[in-house]
């Protein structure tokens, strides 16, 4: 991949240093000058309780007097994350809205992929009992292979492991022989399952995204709740009356910076919404990162809980949607909390305590 001329320079001065480097160090603040951009804390790279770890916020430079460690917000995600060098300016991009340029080119009307042979396998395996294999021979002409399959049907009667196995051999089958068969099964499961088939038809719909930022899209755990808010500043305090409220709930709050599997943040982002059985955001300051996962999460279906530190950042056409104000103080963060708490509570049900 190559960077526009000029990227990088514009790429440092669009995001502070420290929005990077605070989730890995508690600044000394009896030490620190913010009016002036200078920061210190104990060192990232090297266990020391001392704060000798000096960010010039200005500048855009960071230096520790005690290991040496030098470098501006490219050198310290490659250090602290592993990454190379295109891994960390794509994540810097996306964090400060500058991602677009780094996308890669492709025809505005690439065809949509059609669901594949396994996305229907999975959904006879989760959907189908006897009598729909033999609604679906007689559709196709195919009773005598489904009835005298060898462990086809006997394997879905016992609930056997290699059951889902047995359905991609037959699907396989049909679609090897060129006959119409696999075209009629797909119309009898979109028709007879039509709910059920919602998850792959956003799969199809998503491809093109899955080609533009390779993120691959898969069935939703709903096993943890999204949070989507700036990264840095003054959102510390915030974010763990967040993680406090979603306690109270049986799932834990998770932020993309959290999670880090790809080497695109922006595929974090994708995969940590598509798992995410609610979605909070927060809209304070119009940040636009914020509005383009709002906007992922509602196109998705997600429960969505808007929160924001004041009204008029929440845009006109989504005031219709129920959100939370707070005050980012003590007291406005525990209201917050309770609120967000009972909030969860009646979407997801309180924690059980045994």
């Amino acid at each position: 991949m190559s960077v526009p001329p000029g990227f990088l320079d514009r790429l440092r001065k669009a995001i502070a240093l420290t929005d990077v480097i605070s989730r890995w160090v508690q600044w000394d603040m009896r030490k620190s000058n913010p009016d002036k951009g200078d920061y210190w804390a104990p060192c990232p790279f090297h266990e020391e309780t001392t704060a000798s770890f000096h960010v010039d916020d200005r500048k855009g430079f960071y230096y520790c007097f005690g290991c040496h460690a030098k470098g501006d917000a490219i050198s310290f995600v490659r250090e602290k994350r592993g990454l190379d060098f295109i891994q960390a300016v794509r994540q810097l991009a996306f964090l400060c809205g500058m991602d677009g340029e780094l996308a890669p080119k492709h025809a505005p009307n690439s065809p949509i992929e059609p669901p594949n042979l396994l996305q229907i396998k999975d959904l006879v395996v989760e959907n189908f009992d006897q009598e729909n294999f033999l609604e679906v021979g007689v559709l196709t002409g195919w009773t005598n292979e489904i009835r005298n399959h060898d462990r086809l049907l006997r394997s879905l009667s016992w609930g056997d492991p290699d059951y889902p196995g047995h359905v991609l051999d037959i699907v396989t089958r049909m679609d090897d022989a060129k006959d119409g068969s696999i075209d009629k099964l797909r119309s009898y499961i979109e028709t007879k399952f039509a709910s059920e088939t919602q998850a792959v038809t956003d799969a199809v719909a998503f491809s093109a995204a899955k080609r533009s930022l390779g993120y691959n899209f898969v069935r939703s755990k709903n096993d943890v709740i999204g949070v989507m808010m700036p990264f840095g500043g003054n959102f510390g305090p915030v974010y763990e009356a967040i993680k406090v409220a979603c306690e109270t709930t049986p799932l834990p709050a998770s932020r993309a910076d959290e999670v880090w599997n790809h080497s695109v943040l922006i595929n974090d982002i994708l995969e940590l919404i598509n798992h995410s059985a609610v979605v909070i955001c927060d809209l304070t300051g119009r940040n636009e990162n914020v509005f383009y996962e709002l906007g992922i999460a509602h196109a998705w279906g997600k429960p969505v809980i808007p929160i924001t530190q004041n009204s008029d950042d929440v845009p006109f056409d989504l005031r219709h949607h129920r959100y939370l104000t707070y005050l980012n103080n003590k007291e406005g963060l525990g209201v917050l909390q309770r609120d967000l708490s009972s909030k969860l509570q009646s979407l997801l049900g309180e924690k059980p305590w045994f």
